[in-house]
């Protein structure tokens, strides 16, 4: 599911990460406040582009889970590809200590 991810804007909505898609939580959505970086199992269209089923994550886990996905040439430009760059220098920083 590291491919499921949406990541909150700081414009107040979430955009699914490898293809920008504007995406709402579902109204039955069980998460409180709204997380950073979010993992879902259904994309839900309706009147709106929904999430649904979902559970909060962090960036550094998705890293390094699964590298391979999150490698930053094949990344579109957006807001989580900086928050991504940044947890990839925190791994190097952990791993050169």
């Amino acid at each position: 599911m590291f491919m499921q991810v949406a990541y909150l804007q700081r414009s107040g909505v979430y955009m699914t990460i490898k293809d920008n898609q504007t995406v709402a939580l579902h109204p039955s959505t069980d998460v409180r406040g709204k997380p950073q970086w979010v993992i879902y199992e259904e994309f839900v269209l309706t009147s709106k582009n929904y999430i649904r089923t979902v559970t909060t994550t962090n960036v550094d886990w998705l890293v390094s889970t699964a590298p391979h996905y999150y490698d930053l040439s094949n990344f579109p430009e957006c807001e989580a590809k900086q928050e991504i760059e940044s947890a990839y220098r925190r791994m190097a920083q952990r791993a050169s200590k």
